[in-house]
This record gives C-alpha cells, structure tokens and sequence, in this order.
C-alpha cells in the first residue's frame, strides 16, 4: 500500500511541475518582446524553449508511468479472474466430496443396520466393498 502512495505522490509532483512550467512558460511568453540587447532577448528565447523541452520530458515521463500502471492493473485483473476460477473449482470439488461424503454415510448406516460388515480402504480410496457374513 505504501508504494501506491508514494507512486501518487510522485504524479503528483509531476503534474505540478507541469502547472509551474506552464505558468513560468506564460510569463515568459508575455513578457517576450525585443529588448535593447540583443542578448537579453537570447536568453529569453532560451530559457522559453527549456521550459517548453522540460514540460514536454515531464509530459512524456508521465505518459510512460500511466503505460506502466495500466499495465500492472492489467495483470492484477489476469491474477484476480485465475484466482476466482480457481476458488470456484475448489469450491465445486468441496460441494462433490461433501455429497459423495454423504451418500457414504447413508450407504453405511444402512449396511449397519442390516447387519452386514462393510470394509473400506481409506488408504487408496477404492470404492466400497460390501461382503455379507452368513450367520450360521
């Protein structure tokens, strides 16, 4: 949960380094005009354009991140859909072992009750083997 956060965080100071960009980019776009030196307006025209290449890196870096990210919630939706069809399958495997269970159950009381001896090997789980005792 920790590394979710600090992704957030980290968006978040993107998007508002992009807002300061964006708003020193406007101040400087206004303010731009020709100047007595020559040099003045130089590095008005740089500082415009190395603003502008680091709000478009900024831009891109973000695109890259939010790539990623839609990526991973790909994946936890692959993992999250096999782990529920893997808990349905158990499910149904435990709903046939408890009818299964219970069918024996019944079939053993009624073999006690009419006196037979009922041998099972658990071991191997075999199907039941019913042998009748002549009683002599």
């Amino acid at each position: 949960m920790w590394y979710l956060a600090e992704m957030m965080a980290l968006d978040v100071s993107i998007s508002t380094a992009l807002v300061a960009l964006t708003i020193i980019m406007a101040y400087l776009g206004v303010t731009l005009h020709p100047h007595d030196s020559s040099r003045a307006q130089f590095w008005y025209k740089f500082s415009f354009s190395f603003y502008g290449l680091c709000a478009v890196s900024l831009v891109i870096w973000q695109g890259i991140r939010n790539g990623d990210s839609a990526r991973q919630i790909i994946t936890l939706q692959w993992d999250v859909a096999e782990a529920k069809n893997e808990a349905r399958s158990a499910l149904q495997e435990v709903v046939k072992e408890s009818a299964r269970r219970q069918q024996l159950e019944r079939d053993l009381a009624i073999l006690q009750n009419s006196g037979n001896t009922l041998i099972i090997n658990v071991a191997s789980l075999k199907p039941i083997v019913v042998k009748k005792i002549e009683r002599r």
